[in-house]
């Protein structure tokens, strides 16, 4: 999966700029976040099942007296400070407390969801004990702290979730809309999002923080060309391309799915999950590895697809440690077509910081970057690196819907 390779460059970026993360900390907004996440308490993992349904004041009363106890415990005066502290800042940054490397690399977003919808849970605690501005600020602040998740997070991988999150987050404060008579509470929400710059996700942000990553890539490509590797397969025949391309397209449907809330903490087989992108028109058709091979779906610690497998290839090496792929890495390195390519995608990336992402297709400038166009169909770099914003572009603008309903527009 093409975020799996973006969780290997992750590695790198961390330690690079780790140092000046620890500077600011405290002026992004990172230590207040970190403060107030320390203050969640410990749930199982069935009882946040049972938090990530909560929408509604309903649905909040049939929680178990043992985690609405655990909430109001926590639901203290320091817990919304550190909140409003963390949320006022537009840059602040999510590291969850993990050992990144390019060994094990590894984007954990189960924290990121369970403070999501922690937080939410929260908001009804307070409409529910008539502290009704409390909650409605707790809804608010969730939805700001989701936004800056994709605003400022490494990689596209999170900005996946991260709009699943705003789209929990907006279904509670439509229910409240809704369901209440309180015409200043919804006017406070109403106001709250309008605040919010429109598009609510602006893909063009997206498109400069996954730019500096590959930047980042390159310096390192130049200086550890046996990382060139991963962009080499240890034995390709015309089946396994076939295979890598059914993958690619199940991983597509996958994202797409996830991104408006399915396919999120269930593990089902691979079966069923093209059964639903079939049916929910995420993909046009099943795919099946022409080679007889099974495909697998790997979920993470949060439950969620992560990567998908087959068993007609298998990898027993890291790219960077096969002396086969290596090799063909260091001759690609040492030939001009390295600095051709490279070249290219500098040029590629300029174009898609320069387009206006507030047009309708904005992406029309660039239907010849296309890995079947012949022009580039032999660019290492483009090949793996060229990147199809119009689905997260598509998302956000259904959640951008949703919330122009909300304010009347």
């Amino acid at each position: 999966m093409r975020e799996k390779f973006f969780c290997i460059l992750f590695g790198f970026v961390l330690l690079v700029t780790m140092p000046l993360i620890a500077q600011t900390e405290k002026d992004n907004g990172a230590f207040f976040y970190k403060q107030a996440l320390q203050m969640m308490p410990e749930f199982s993992d069935e009882e946040f099942q049972n938090l990530r349904k909560i929408n509604s004041l309903e649905a909040f009363k049939k929680l178990s007296p043992a985690i609405i106890d655990k909430l109001g415990k926590a639901l203290k005066k320091e817990f919304f400070g550190h909140l409003s502290a963390a949320q006022k800042s537009a840059d602040c940054f999510f590291f969850t407390e993990k050992d990144y490397s390019i060994k094990s690399p590894k984007v954990d977003t189960k924290i990121w969801r369970n403070f999501n919808c922690f937080l939410n849970a929260m908001g009804w605690l307070a409409i529910s004990q008539n502290r009704v501005p409390l909650g409605l600020n707790l809804f608010a602040i969730n939805l700001s702290l989701s936004r800056a998740l994709a605003k400022n997070s490494i990689l596209l991988h999170s900005i996946i979730f991260s709009i699943a999150f705003v789209n929990d987050s907006l279904a509670s404060i439509e229910n409240y809309c809704e369901t209440s008579n309180d015409a200043r509470g919804k006017d406070f929400l109403i106001n709250r999002l309008k605040s919010f710059p429109r598009p609510f996700y602006n893909v063009g942000d997206f498109i400069n923080t996954e730019r500096k990553v590959i930047l980042e890539a390159c310096a390192i490509f130049d200086k550890e060309p046996e990382y060139l590797a991963g962009f080499f397969a240890a034995k390709e025949n015309p089946k396994q391309k076939i295979c890598q391309s059914n993958i690619r397209i199940l991983t597509g449907g996958i994202e797409l799915a996830q991104m408006d809330g399915l396919l999120q903490n269930k593990e089902v087989d691979v079966d069923a999950v093209q059964k639903l992108l079939l049916e929910k028109s995420y993909m046009k058709e099943i795919v099946t590895c022409p080679s007889g091979g099974k495909y697998t779906l790997v979920y993470n610690d949060a439950g969620e697809i992560f990567e998908i497998t087959c068993s007609c290839y298998s990898e027993p090496l890291p790219a960077h440690k096969d002396p086969a792929r290596v090799g063909i890495a260091m001759e690609y390195r040492n030939s001009p077509q390295y600095e051709n390519d490279k070249k290219e995608l500098l040029e590629y990336l300029e174009k898609l910081a320069a387009l206006d992402h507030s047009a309708a297709d904005p992406y029309k400038e660039m239907a010849e970057y296309n890995s079947e166009n012949p022009k580039y169909a032999n660019n290492v770099f483009l090949i793996h690196m060229m990147l199809d914003y119009n689905r997260y572009r598509d998302s956000g603008n259904k959640l951008q819907s949703r919330i122009d309903s909300l304010i009347g527009k």
